[in-house]
């Protein structure tokens, strides 16, 4: 494996990017006061999610930036957090749990700011709180999984090799006993 990723693999990301890029950009369009601001923010957010695995800090980043500028420009729904969501939960998967957790403190502190004193801001940020949390943790869980994944393959190896070196071991100790037996039965 060269660490390259392959061609299902960039597809499987650009899908992903094109996915959650429609369920924003169809937020977005159902939102009142929609402008090209809004739908810019957006679009770059979701189309950074294609490189989400090559470079997860950096579409930590831009994912964060984005999200943040359009919650403070739109006051949106939830559903707005999906692609720092996503973000979130690739970037604690790849070891950056404390990244993860500062861009979704970002993000729910621009959510937040739109409108403390609502009631329904401060349910939403706390609910989506929990959400980001719950990223982090999938994240770390997947990266332990992978982990024990490459470890398990790692030991059948192991055995694999070490069944195969006893069996060269028991072919070699037939043949010096066969040798044996007809030196033995050779020599008077």
């Amino acid at each position: 494996m060269s660490g390259q990723p392959d061609v299902r693999t960039r597809l499987a990301d650009a899908a992903l990017a094109l996915v959650v890029g429609a369920l924003a950009v169809t937020t977005v369009a159902f939102a009142q006061d929609t402008t090209a601001v809004d739908y810019a923010l957006v679009a770059l957010g979701s189309a950074a999610l294609a490189f989400h695995r090559s470079s997860p800090l950096a579409v930590l980043a831009v994912t964060t930036a984005c999200g943040a500028g359009y919650v403070l420009h739109a006051h949106p729904g939830p559903l707005s957090a999906l692609t720092v969501f996503v973000a979130v939960a690739t970037a604690a998967g790849a070891g950056h749990r404390t990244w993860g957790a500062v861009a979704s403190a970002v993000f729910l502190g621009a959510g937040f700011a739109t409108d403390a004193s609502s009631h329904a801001v401060v349910e939403r940020t706390l609910l989506l709180a929990g959400w980001f949390l719950t990223a982090v943790v999938a994240g770390q869980a997947d990266r332990n999984w992978q982990a024990y994944l490459r470890q398990t393959e790692q030991r059948a190896l192991e055995a694999e090799r070490t069944k195969e070196e006893a069996a060269l071991r028991r072919a070699g100790e037939e043949r010096l006993h066969m040798a044996r037996g007809w030196h033995a039965s050779l020599t008077p």
